[in-house]
């Protein structure tokens, strides 16, 4: 999993609860990582991808939340999706 992290500069990672924990344990080989957040139960300290999705919506419906207002590199990578398959 470190080796995963490490190779695709990853500072965010979404997972499931229970790999939370050996995530933290990875991170330290993993400089740029700073962010775990959860997607199936919330964890003190950590972000839940639910609670994001909904503060998304809100800033949305406030007008503050156009991409097309964000200023980033369409040809830098987003994200890198590893799977067992």
């Amino acid at each position: 999993m470190a080796t995963l992290l490490s190779k695709c500069d990853a500072n965010a990672v979404m997972c499931s609860f229970y790999l939370v924990e050996k995530i933290k344990k990875v991170a330290e080989k993993c400089p740029l990582l700073k962010t775990i957040i959860t997607i199936d139960k919330k964890i003190e300290g950590h972000p839940f991808y639910e609670d994001i999705v909904a503060d998304g919506y809100k800033l949305q419906a406030e007008g503050k939340g156009e991409y097309k207002d964000l200023d980033f590199d369409i040809l830098k990578p987003a994200k890198i999706l590893f799977t067992s398959g």
